[in-house]
């Protein structure tokens, strides 16, 4: 295993090299092997969202997540930074921090719909905001009650 140090520094980055690898290697449990993308926007992950948002390849194995009560904590998130890194435009900063003193878990979506890497231009596909068919339906139960 090869790591630079943007990947030591990275659980985001190691997760998913980790789990892009796993998927490659093992097609036994790609069927089953899934992430979400409640954390992305936390201050300490910013820098990494660029690569998670150009690896189209695993965005039909990643879900939507809100990670809430974090993206009500004011300084775990900032659209400063994410305008800085060019991941959303200065113009959708202040629009987004609006949102955010209205409702912050409607925020977390529409600051992860709204992202897009800079270099491509291209966000988040839609399958990874809508019910997933692999996975069971909101709100049913994954296994039978106690």
């Amino acid at each position: 295993l090869v790591c630079n140090q943007t990947l030591k520094s990275s659980r985001l980055l190691l997760y998913a090299y980790i789990w892009s690898c796993y998927c490659s290697v093992s097609l036994r449990y790609k069927s089953v092997l899934f992430g979400d993308i409640s954390a992305i926007t936390a201050w300490r992950r910013a820098k990494h969202i660029q690569t998670l948002i150009e690896r189209e390849d695993i965005h039909n194995r990643l879900v939507f997540g809100s990670d809430y009560p974090v993206p009500a904590i004011s300084i775990v998130t900032s659209t400063k930074l994410l305008a800085w890194y060019g991941l959303i435009s200065w113009q959708d900063s202040g629009y987004l921090n609006e949102i955010y003193s209205y409702n912050p878990l409607l925020y977390d979506i529409a600051v992860k719909r709204r992202m897009k890497s800079p270099s491509t231009n291209r966000g988040f596909a839609d399958c990874i905001f809508q019910e997933h068919p692999l996975l069971p339906p909101c709100g049913e139960p994954t296994s039978p009650p106690c």
